[in-house]
């Protein structure tokens, strides 16, 4: 919990004093959001998945928010077109603005999905894998 600041205008220590348990439960909420994210970002880092997955979302800051390799290094990231609507930028989640990350968290657990079954999709037993079981069905 943060201190109160001293004031001279009572009036602007009455506001702060009025509007201090908001600010501070809205910072504890940015806090655990980013730290989230960041964690998010090590746990698929160790895994070595290094396939880009977005998914879209709806009512938010970016139109889509995935994993994507952004200026070298694997990290949660978000798509928008930039407002000449000329470009499409990617921006990583946790270097994006209060309002953005919190917007964005979620839609963190359908985005795990996502990678979740584009990693199965790619892992899944192919044809020639199989392809003795599947001659021997017709001996």
């Amino acid at each position: 919990m943060a201190t109160t600041p001293k004031f001279h205008d009572k009036t602007l220590l009455a506001a702060v004093a009025e509007s201090a348990s908001e600010l501070e439960s809205f910072q504890q909420q940015l806090t655990e959001a980013t730290s989230d994210m960041k964690e998010l970002e090590i746990w698929l880092q160790t895994t070595g998945f290094c396939i880009d997955v977005y998914i879209d979302i709806q009512n938010g800051p970016y139109h889509n928010i995935g994993w994507d390799k952004i200026d070298g290094k694997w990290r949660l990231a978000g798509k928008y077109w930039s407002e000449d609507d000329r470009e499409l930028c990617i921006r990583a989640l946790c270097e994006s603005s209060a309002k953005s990350r919190l917007a964005c968290r979620q839609h963190l657990p359908t985005l795990i999905k996502a990678i979740t079954e584009q990693y199965t999709s790619l892992s899944a037993p192919t044809v020639a894998e199989h392809s003795d079981d599947i001659f021997a069905a017709f001996e």
